[in-house]
């Protein structure tokens, strides 16, 4: 695993999640800075779609799905296009003179995050030591097993009974994978780096460039804080670890932008006729319900406020009486929007989050751009404070919009944060899992728009005052552009709050003795395995130390790929048995599922706790299996309790 595997593979993933967009886009009719901004959104679209498909039609998971959907979706679309040619020109958003800074805006925010990014994993094929990617990493090998990527399925990897999970980053992640053929630690990496250095930046300075305008010091502001906000992309790397969502939520300003463009309240609009700029918005919303359905209802929350300031704006153009049409469509988006409230929230149980401080606390982690426990992001902060003043002081339909969509992702990261109730938290904020982290990761997208207005209203003002006449003349201006620019992003990015984010989160990545899921004993042993245990032959082992990675490692079925599953009979017997003694239940049981040897990683657990499993204890001392292979203190025994005489 090196740094040409981790490169080669990103390339492959930022290829996948913008080439069929791409094709969707032209198709639709956008051009410039919207296609390349609406490519990523569009492509997942197609691969969620391909993945559920796919099944249906025999085909197993690979580039062809998603080819094929893409072909028939631009066919399709491409069809009405012409039937419709009259009344649906491409778009004619001018690219002018300034539309090459948006490009140079882009890869600064890639770059940057890209650094950032690199730092985080430390190595190509680290492993984040947490909870959550116990599964990440097996369902994707379990989506190169069976062939399958369809959320229909991939749940059956813990469930049999769990009917569907959204897999639209895993489904990525695979095709990165097939692909280049490099490991899948890697390929994780890769995924995760591309959606946070492609679909992140160029859906945030979308939704920038759409409430905050077009201009040069709105694309440079946009792109140097999008990349300088501890809440994301790093901290949904960090914790959980919450790859889905990451994906999810960095496709989100996209979608929402487009609802923007759908009722006209932009700065700058998507030039499409209205019916197009409808068939654009309904096809972001598939890649964020089959991504993660808590990137759909982040859009929901984010676009009411769109929606009411356009039934408000309506009723005064029709003399304060909106006709009866207008409102029976505002009150069905509040139906849809409360029954995808209710629908999707998760069980009860995984909503039981604690709030983390106090509503005073909460508020103030708003103001300083400092949620859930991150240092202080200073010139963030300014820059956010200065963009509500400004939006205030103007006073235009998309500053209505950007402050509204700021009082809400404010509101909802301060109840979930900040409010002890359980009543108003389980109503409001329960699918986010009543969990501060997810609402916090929110916080950026809405407050990059906001900073970005607030540079360029700086800039505006600068060269109102006469500098550019006078002084900034020829290459003087661009050498004072590019040190602006320079001491914008030194400044966010050496600050407190970025260097802890990375710190933080790269501690997460290692793989140290007393790391929280495998040492690098163990993820030696792990990497052995193939030499020891024949391909087919199951490997019993406590999920919560780790063992249960021998599935996405060393690509060998394991009898618990996941600490949450449901546990039959047979496995139940060999985990409370196996040590102590060889009766015919458990002999029936390691026949039944074809168990050959067991894996001891000690007593440490991911999350520090104690799940004891009594036929995996004191192996050492056990005649019903015979030491392999060791790696430090990592152990690998073969089960010889059922053995023949």
């Amino acid at each position: 695993m090196t740094w040409t595997d981790l490169a080669l593979a990103t390339l492959a993933a930022s290829a996948i999640i913008l080439v069929p967009g791409i094709a969707l886009g032209l198709v639709v009719g956008l051009r410039g800075f919207r296609l390349w901004g609406m490519a990523p959104v569009f492509s997942m679209t197609a691969i969620v779609l391909a993945g559920l498909l796919a099944p249906f039609a025999g085909l197993a998971w690979s580039v062809l799905p998603v080819l094929i959907v893409t072909i028939v979706l631009a066919v399709l679309l491409g069809a009405v296009r012409w039937m419709t040619r009259g009344h649906a020109a491409p778009a004619r958003t001018p690219a002018g003179r300034w539309a090459w800074v948006w490009a140079v805006a882009v890869v600064v925010a890639a770059l940057l995050i890209g650094i950032r990014s690199v730092q985080i994993v430390g190595e190509p094929g680290a492993i984040s030591q947490t909870f959550d990617n116990i599964f990440h990493l097996n369902a994707v090998r379990y989506i190169l097993d069976t062939g399958s990527a369809s959320p229909l399925e991939v749940g059956k990897l813990t469930s049999a009974n769990l009917w569907f999970y959204p897999v639209g980053w895993h489904e990525v992640v695979t095709l990165a994978l097939q692909l280049t053929g490099v490991a899948i630690p890697v390929a994780i990496n890769a995924t995760w780096i591309a959606f946070s250095i492609v679909a992140w930046p160029l859906g945030a300075l979308l939704l920038a460039r759409t409430l905050a305008g077009s201009t040069p010091a709105v694309a440079i502001g946009a792109g140097v804080v999008a990349a300088a906000i501890p809440a994301f992309p790093i901290l949904m790397v960090d914790y959980g670890v919450l790859y889905p969502y990451h994906a999810a939520l960095a496709l989100t300003p996209a979608a929402v932008a487009a609802t923007v463009a759908v009722f006209r309240l932009g700065r700058e609009g998507d030039g499409l006729p209205l019916g197009w700029s409808i068939v654009a918005m309904l096809g972001t919303l598939p890649a964020l319900a089959l991504t993660h359905p808590g990137a759909f209802v982040t859009w929901l929350a984010l676009t009411l406020p769109v929606a009411a300031i356009a039934l408000i704006r309506f009723a005064r153009r029709s003399s304060g009486r909106p006709c009866a049409w207008t409102i029976v469509a505002f009150v069905g988006y509040l139906a849809v929007g409360f029954v995808a409230l209710r629908v999707l929230r998760p069980p009860l149980e995984a909503t039981l989050w604690p709030p983390i401080g106090t509503t005073g606390h909460a508020v103030g982690d708003v103001i300083t751009v400092s949620p859930y426990g991150a240092k202080i992001a200073l010139v963030v902060m300014v820059l956010m404070i200065g963009g509500i003043v400004v939006a205030a002081r103007k006073r235009r339909p998309a500053d209505a919009v950007a402050l509204s969509m700021f009082a809400v992702a404010a509101l909802l990261y301060i109840i979930v944060a900040g409010v002890s109730s359980a009543t108003v938290r389980q109503w409001v904020t329960a699918s986010w899992y009543n969990n501060t982290p997810r609402l916090a990761a929110v916080l950026p997208m809405v407050i990059v728009p906001l900073a970005a207005l607030a540079v360029g209203a700086a800039w505006a003002w600068f060269m109102r005052r006469g500098f550019a006449e006078r002084r900034l003349q020829g290459a003087a201006g661009v050498v004072v552009a590019v040190v602006a620019v320079a001491v914008l992003a030194a400044s966010t990015q050496l600050g407190r709050a970025m260097t802890a984010a990375v710190d933080h989160a790269h501690a997460g990545y290692r793989a140290t003795e007393n790391a929280a899921l495998v040492s690098p004993d163990e993820l030696e042993l792990l990497e052995e395995l193939p030499e020891f245990v024949p391909e087919g032959v199951a490997i019993a082992g406590s999920p919560w130390t780790g063992a249960g990675l021998a599935y996405a490692i060393a690509d060998r079925p394991v009898l618990m790929p996941h600490t949450l599953m449901d546990v039959d009979e047979a496995t139940e017997t060999i985990n409370e048995s196996l040590a102590t003694g060889d009766d015919a239940a458990l002999c029936a049981a390691i026949e039944e599922r074809n168990v050959g040897f067991v894996l001891d990683f000690g007593d440490r657990e991911v999350h520090g706790g104690d799940h004891d499993y009594a036929g995996l204890d004191e192996l050492a001392n056990s005649d019903a299996v015979v030491l392999v292979h060791a790696v430090g203190d990592a152990r690998l025994y073969e089960i010889v309790a059922c053995e023949a005489p």
